[in-house]
C-alpha cells in the first residue's frame, strides 16, 4: 500500500503545483519523508520490532551496557519475532555470566512480562553471586524490578540473613505484587525466615486478602519458630476470606504446642463451621496440638463419616487420644472384590475418532493411516474446513467422537451473554461444520479457599465413550455427561455470534467433587484427562501444594482414584505421592497390557511413576525419575544443584515398556531433564532394575512423547524437538524450533506435527533424517495436542479451533460458523 500524501500537500497529486511544479520544497520534503518511512517500515519488520513493544518497555535510555549494547537493544532482541535473533540473544546473555548481571537486573524492570520472565530465568541460573544485586533491586524505584527481584530471591533462597531482612522490609511496599512476591519468597526460607515473623504477622492485618494468605502460608513454612504470630493467627481464623482462614489454621498447626494451645477453641469453631479446606486445616492443627486439645474430640468423632475431613479427623483423634498416628493409605470399597477380570477390557476406538487425550489409552498420539495436509493458511482459508471461536486461553486438547468435537477453554468470549463470569467451559461443536452446539460450565465456587488459586480454564481433555463424556472441571469436579445423539439434538447457534445458546447443555449423569467429597486440594489446574478400563475410570486428583508452594494442605488426600463409570462411586483411592508432592499433580494416566496383567500408569507429583492394579489400586511397582541427590527448586539450573523434576506429560505404554519424560511448569524455566524407557513387568522399586535406558540431553518437558517405526519423538520447554532411537536411547536428530513446546504434537501417517508457544506448526517427515515439510503460522499459541479424525486435523490455538483438511482444487476455504 502506497503512502497517501494528499492530506499534507493538497496539490501533490494534481498535474500542476500551485508554486513551482516538481520543485516545490514542501513536495520534496514529503517525497523524502515518504521514502524514509517506507525504509523504516521495512527495517522495522525485518528486525521483528513490530511485536516487541520496546517503545513502551521503559528501557529506551537505560544503562548499563552489555557487549556495547544498551537495555533497549537487548529488550528488542529478546522480544524479536525473528526466532534466531531471540535465541542468539538468550545464549549471549547466558554466556556472559556475572558480567551480564547488571543487564539482566535492568531487564527485570521491563514493562512487558515476557521480558521479565526471560530475565528472571537467566539471572536465577547464575545462583548465589547475584544475591547482592537482587537485594539492591528491592529498593529500586521500578515496581517491576522490585517484584521480580523478590521472586528471584525466593527461587534461589540463598543462605543469607540479609536477604530475609530485605524481604521482610519489602512486605511494607506500597505495591501489592511486591508484597505478594516477598511473602511468597520468605516461605521458601522456611525456619530461616524466623526473623520475619513479626513483619508477616503485620501483613496478616492488611486489606489485601491474597497478601494475607501468602503471609499465613509463609508463617506455616517457618513453623515452631513463628510462635510470636499466634495471637494474630488466632484472629485470622475469623477472617472473611476462606483462603486466609485455611492458611492461619495451617500455620497454627505447624507451630504446634505449647504456643498453639490457646487457639484450640477457635480451631474447634473453624472445624465445625468452616469451609472444606478450613476444616481440613483445623483438624490437622488440632491433631498437632495433641492431648491438650481433648475438648475437640466430640466434634472430630462426629465427623468420622464425613468424606471431606474423615482422614484428617481420624488422625487428629488418634493423636489427641495418644493412640499413635496410624493413617490408612488406601480406602477401598468392598465392591472391588466383586470385580471380574473381564471388567478390565481396554476400550475399542472406532475408526475416524479421537475420543481421548492422545487418541488411545496408551497415550501414543500416532494415527498411521490418516492423511491431513502439510500446508494450510488460516488467513486465506487454504485447506481450512472451518474455524470457530473459543475463549481467550485454551490449554486443553480437542477430541472427536460421535460427530462432535469437544474442547475445554475459558469464558473469555461468552456464548451465553447473560453469563460473563470467569469460569471453566467445555464446548461442543459439530465436527463436519464447526457449528457451536452447547457448553458445560463450572463457575467459581466462592469463598472455599481456592478462589485465588484455581485457573478459570477447563484444562482437562475429555474422554468420550459412546453417549457418555467424562472430564474434570476447572473446579475439580469429575463429571459424567450424557451426550445426545444427532436425532435428539436441536440446531445450535453460530460460533461467530454471542447469541444466547439455543441448545441446552447436556444432562449431568453424576458428579464427584474431588475437594468437598475427598478432601483434595488441587493446585492451579485440576486437569486430569481420565482414561477408562472396562467399568472403571482412572483419575489423578490433582492434589498439590499451598499458595506459597511450601506446604501441602491435604497430605493424606488421595492422589489417584478408581471410579465406577456408571455411578461415579469411588471404588478405591490411593494417597500415593500426596505427602511428597513437589508442586501439582498434572499428569494423566495411561493403561496397557503387560503379560497377563492390565496396569494403569500414574505419573506422581513427587517425580515417581506408579503402576497400579486398576481393580484395586494396589501398587505393582514404582520408578523414580530423578537422581537420589536431586532437590526440588522451581527455577532452572542453579550451579551445583541437581533439580528434582515432576511428571507432567503422560507416561506412554508401548510393547511392554513405559516411556517417561520429566518436567516442570514451563514458567519455572527450562532446566535439564530426562527421557526414560522402563520395562513394565517388574515389581517393587524398579528404579534400577526396570531402567532400559535414559536420554539425558532433554530439557524439562510437559510434552507427551510419540513412538513410531523404531523412533520416539518429544519436544521440550526449550523449544527443541528430539528424535531418539527406541531401542538404544541414542539421539538420532534434534531440531530447535526456538519457541517453547507444551503438548502440541501428533504423528499422522509419516508426518510429525509439532506446534509451539510462538504459534508455529512445524511439519516434519517422520524418520531418521530430519526433514521439514512445512511451517504454518497460526494466529495464537499452540498448547494442546491436535486430534485426528479421518483425514481431518483438529487443532486449537489459545482462542480458536480449526478443522484442517486437504481441499480439492477450486474449493473455497471455510471461515467457520
Amino acid at each position: 500500500m502506497k503512502p497517501q500524501f494528499s492530506t499534507i500537500c493538497p496539490s501533490f497529486s494534481t498535474r500542476r503545483c500551485r508554486w513551482i511544479r516538481l520543485n516545490c520544497l514542501l513536495c520534496r520534503i514529503v517525497r523524502l519523508t515518504g521514502q524514509l518511512l517506507i525504509v523504516a517500515a521495512v527495517l522495522f519488520a525485518l528486525t521483528g520490532v513490530a511485536d516487541a513493544g520496546v517503545a513502551s518497555s521503559g528501557l529506551a535510555s537505560s544503562s548499563p551496557r552489555f557487549q556495547a549494547h544498551d537495555a533497549a537493544f537487548w529488550a528488542q532482541q529478546l522480544s524479536s519475532t525473528n526466532r534466531t535473533a531471540q535465541r542468539q540473544a538468550q545464549e549471549q546473555l547466558r554466556a556472559g555470566g556475572e558480567s551480564a548481571v547488571p543487564m539482566l537486573a535492568r531487564l527485570l524492570g521491563a514493562d512487558r512480562e515476557p521480558l521479565r520472565r526471560q530475565a528472571l530465568d537467566m539471572i536465577c541460573e547464575l545462583g548465589a553471586p547475584v544475591t547482592p544485586t537482587l537485594v539492591a533491586l528491592l529498593s529500586d524505584e521500578n515496581a517491576n524490578a522490585r517484584e521480580y527481584a523478590a521472586r528471584a530471591l525466593g527461587r534461589l533462597a540463598p543462605d543469607s540473613p540479609k536477604v530475609v531482612t530485605a524481604l521482610a522490609k519489602a512486605l511494607e511496599d506500597p505495591n501489592t505484587k511486591v508484597v505478594w512476591s516477598a511473602a511468597f519468597s520468605l516461605a521458601a526460607y522456611r525456619e530461616r525466615a524466623a526473623s520475619a515473623t513479626e513483619a508477616l504477622a503485620r501483613t496478616l492485618a492488611t486489606s489485601d486478602s491474597l497478601g494475607r494468605t501468602y503471609a499465613g502460608d509463609a508463617l506455616a513454612a517457618i513453623g515452631p519458630k513463628a510462635t510470636a504470630a499466634i495471637p494474630t493467627l488466632v484472629k485470622a481464623l475469623g477472617d472473611p476470606d476462606a483462603g486466609v482462614r485455611r492458611a492461619a489454621a495451617t500455620a497454627i498447626g505447624c507451630i504446634g504446642p505449647p504456643a498453639a494451645i490457646p487457639a484450640t477453641d477457635q480451631l474447634i469453631i473453624s472445624f465445625v463451621r468452616g469451609d472444606p479446606y478450613v476444616r481440613i486445616a483445623a483438624a490437622t492443627a488440632l491433631g498437632a496440638i495433641g492431648p491438650a486439645a481433648s475438648n475437640a474430640l466430640p466434634a472430630l468423632r462426629a465427623a468420622l463419616d464425613d468424606p471431606t475431613v474423615r482422614t484428617e479427623a481420624e488422625l487428629a483423634v488418634s493423636k489427641i487420644a495418644a493412640r499413635g498416628a496410624g493413617t490408612p493409605v488406601n480406602h477401598a470399597s468392598p465392591s472391588q472384590t466383586n470385580s471380574k477380570p473381564s471388567a478390565l477390557a481396554l476400550p475399542v476406538i472406532r475408526p475416524g475418532e479421537w475420543p481421548m487425550l492422545g487418541g488411545h489409552p496408551d497415550r501414543n498420539a500416532a494415527s498411521p493411516n490418516a492423511n491431513p495436509p502439510t500446508t494450510w493458511n488460516p488467513e486465506t482459508g487454504e485447506n481450512i474446513l472451518w474455524q470457530a471461536r473459543l475463549g481467550n486461553q485454551t490449554y486443553a486438547a480437542p477430541v472427536v467422537a460421535s460427530g462432535f468435537v469437544f474442547v475445554g477453554t475459558d469464558n473469555g468470549e461468552p456464548r451465553d451473554v447473560s453469563d460473563p463470569r470467569e469460569e471453566g467451559v467445555l464446548m461442543a461443536f459439530a465436527a463436519n461444520t464447526g457449528r457451536f452446539l452447547w457448553q458445560d460450565i463450572a463457575p467459581y465456587i466462592l469463598n472455599n479457599g481456592l478462589f485465588n488459586f484455581l485457573q478459570p480454564q477447563t484444562t482437562s481433555t475429555p474422554l468420550v465413550e459412546f453417549d457418555r463424556l467424562y472430564y474434570v472441571t476447572a473446579q475439580a469436579q469429575l463429571r459424567c455427561l450424557y451426550i445426545p445423539s444427532p436425532a435428539e439434538r436441536r440446531l445450535g447457534t453460530s460460533s461467530r455470534t454471542n447469541a444466547p445458546i439455543a441448545e441446552p447443555a447436556p444432562q449431568i449423569i453424576w458428579e464427584l467433587d474431588l475437594g468437598t467429597e475427598l478432601g483434595v486440594y488441587p493446585h492451579e489446574a485440576p486437569n486430569c484427562s481420565v482414561v477408562g478400563i472396562g467399568d472403571l475410570l482412572m483419575v489423578c486428583t490433582g492434589n498439590g501444594v499451598d499458595s506459597t508452594h511450601t506446604g501441602i494442605p491435604a497430605p493424606r488426600a488421595p492422589s489417584f482414584i478408581g471410579v465406577e463409570k456408571r455411578t461415579g462411586r469411588v471404588v478405591w483411592q490411593v494417597v500415593g505421592p500426596s505427602p511428597r508432592v513437589l508442586h501439582g499433580q498434572w499428569s494423566s494416566p495411561s493403561v496397557g497390557r503387560v503379560g497377563d496383567r492390565t496396569l494403569a500408569f500414574f505419573g506422581g507429583g513427587d517425580g515417581w511413576l506408579y503402576a497400579l492394579d486398576p481393580l484395586t489400586g494396589h501398587e505393582q511397582w514404582r520408578f523414580d525419575g530423578n537422581p537420589k541427590a536431586a532437590v526440588y527448586r522451581p527455577s532452572s539450573d542453579i550451579p551445583g544443584v541437581t533439580n528434582r523434576n515432576s511428571i507432567i506429560a503422560c507416561p506412554v505404554f508401548h510393547a511392554g515398556r513405559v516411556y517417561l519424560t520429566m518436567g516442570e511448569d514451563p514458567t519455572h524455566g527450562d532446566g535439564m531433564s530426562r527421557l526414560f524407557a522402563i520395562a513394565a513387568d517388574g515389581s517393587g522399586d524398579i528404579t534400577t532394575t526396570g531402567r532400559v535406558w535414559e536420554y539425558a540431553d532433554l530439557h524439562r518437558t510437559i510434552c507427551t512423547p510419540i513412538i513410531h517405526d523404531g523412533l520416539i519423538y518429544v519436544g521440550d520447554n526449550y523449544g527443541q524437538v528430539h528424535c531418539v532411537d527406541l531401542e538404544t536411547g541414542k539421539r538420532v536428530w534434534v531440531h530447535d524450533q526456538m519457541s517453547r513446546i507444551w503438548g502440541c504434537m501428533a504423528l499422522v501417517g509419516d508426518r510429525l506435527y509439532v506446534g509451539d508457544e510462538g504459534g508455529t506448526m512445524v511439519v516434519y517427515r517422520a524418520g531418521r533424517k530430519m526433514e521439514i515439510l512445512g511451517k504454518i503460522d497460526m494466529p495464537g499459541p499452540l498448547y494442546g495436542s491436535p486430534a485426528v479424525a479421518g483425514d481431518t486435523l483438529f487443532l486449537a490455538t489459545s482462542s480458536q479451533l480449526f478443522a484442517i483438511r486437504q481441499k480439492r482444487q477450486g474449493t473455497a476455504g471455510g471461515r467457520g460458523f
